[in-house]
């Protein structure tokens, strides 16, 4: 049977494909931007985006213990986790494992892509797909967001680890691609995945045409979970006018079957900018990578991005490029590097700033940046219940403005490094209400709980 014939029926199966994931998220309470719409919502509870990122590594090395890393996320305090979907396999990456990467696509016996067959089975351990399932289900279980990065696969033809050799859509693996242009470009600004496949096509044609057909197979996966959110490739680093033009289209794909999606725009629910990082806006606002990855700069970058950032933007780690990274969670390659996953303090401070954010503080929807409320250097944050602050080591108290506050209910400390919660004392005179810090020689996060007796706004 000819590629033509054997997807001649494509076109209603792509149609029955998007009225089922339209219909399975149009009524469930899953995800979605919250009230205020700075937030999200998930389950009945307003939820800020801040946790783990483990890349392509995830969902290709089958030996990585998907249940260890997704508890000691849990256990930590993670509200999401987020992978990007694949890359071509680099030779000598080790973070893909000793074993042959998983990938979504079949193999012919001379080893290239069989772009026209998916890689089926139902071995997490062995199979892409079953693998994403799984990965999607154990997080649920356990209460926690999953991103997925859609695409283009790290289609880079530059730098210092470029994919675009290895990609399955270059032609010398069995793909239509003469150029890594022709991955990211459109063909049409229309959907096409429901036509009979062509061999005559151009070869952006059929890697749009392989794109979509990817696209509904990665939405059919995770239909059933109501805790999957995407965003849109992996890294703004190349081709970036190609990606650029392409950007409304993916968007118009995905949120048209009832999907969360986060581009630079916002308008498909969150917004992502990468590498530069996102100002508080009217839709969720996340980085969703960059330096600085040492574990003290990630501690601080957290919290001045995230809830005390107090500038109220939700936070990946991109944790990849480190010692411990997301790799260590394979027993094999940590044995080999001499390395454990309790070793990356960086995710476990990242886990515990999310605990804060998502567990203690009481009226996350309401917090807005507060920058007239605490001393320069000191992040902060006003909400309708709390006023909260991440403050820099070196200061032995710290000062907050609570104009329009009532009586002060509770003053309490956060320690970033142990996630442990205490009292404080505090003296308020007029306005400035003083809190002296335990260690000055520590960072704390601090929230004052008292009723807002006038409506709070964003300092300017």
């Amino acid at each position: 049977m000819t590629a033509s014939a054997r997807f001649a029926l494509l076109p209603v199966r792509c149609a029955l494909i998007g009225m089922c994931l339209a219909s399975s998220c149009a009524g469930a309470d899953g995800l979605r931007p919250s009230r205020s719409g700075h937030f999200v919502t998930y389950r009945g509870r307003t939820v800020m985006l801040i946790g783990d990122s483990g890349t392509q590594v995830v969902p290709m090395n089958g030996d990585l213990d998907l249940r260890a890393w997704l508890d000691a996320c849990r256990r930590e305090g993670h509200s999401t986790v987020h992978v990007w979907a694949f890359t071509g396999a680099r030779p000598g990456d080790g973070r893909l494992g000793s074993r042959t990467p998983l990938e979504p696509w079949a193999r012919k016996p001379d080893g290239s892509f069989d772009l026209l067959r998916f890689a089926d089975g139902t071995d997490p351990r062995r199979h892409y797909w079953a693998r994403i399932r799984e990965l999607c289900r154990l997080a649920r279980e356990r209460g926690l967001l999953v991103g997925i990065t859609a695409l283009f696969g790290w289609a880079k033809d530059h730098g210092p680890s470029p994919g675009w050799p290895h990609h399955p859509f270059n032609e010398a693996h069995g793909g239509p691609a003469t150029r890594a242009a022709d991955i990211v470009e459109l063909a049409e600004d229309r959907e096409i995945g429901g036509e009979a496949w062509d061999d005559a096509w151009q070869p952006r044609r059929k890697a749009q045409w392989l794109w979509e057909r990817f696209a509904l197979r990665l939405m059919r996966e995770t239909a059933r979970f109501d805790n999957v959110w995407f965003d849109y490739r992996d890294e703004w680093s190349y081709l970036n006018a190609e990606a650029g033009r392409a950007e409304a289209f993916w968007r118009r794909f995905f949120t048209s079957r009832g999907r969360i999606w986060a581009d630079r725009t916002g308008e498909g629910g969150l917004r992502v900018a990468n590498p530069d990082v996102p100002r508080f806006g009217p839709t969720p606002a996340i980085k969703t990578e960059g330096e600085p990855y040492e574990h003290d700069a990630v501690r601080a970058e957290v919290w001045r991005r995230a809830p005390a950032a107090m500038s109220g933007i939700h936070y990946l780690l991109h944790n990849d490029a480190r010692e411990p990274n997301i790799a260590a969670w394979d027993p094999g390659i940590a044995g080999r590097k001499g390395v454990a996953p309790a070793d990356d303090l960086g995710r476990k401070y990242v886990g515990l700033c999310s605990r804060f954010v998502n567990r203690h503080v009481r009226d996350l929807d309401s917090l807005l940046p507060a920058t007239d409320r605490a001393p320069d250097g000191v992040a902060c944050m006003a909400g309708q219940a709390e006023v909260v602050a991440y403050v820099p080591a070196g200061r032995p108290e710290v000062a907050i403005n609570m104009r329009g506050y009532g009586p002060i209910e509770r003053v309490r400390l956060y320690d970033p490094r142990m996630g442990k919660l205490t009292t404080a004392r505090a003296r308020r005179t007029g306005d400035s209400l003083s809190i002296p810090l335990p260690e000055p020689a520590s960072d704390w996060a601090v929230q004052v709980i008292a009723p807002a007796i006038a409506t709070i706004t964003e300092a300017r």
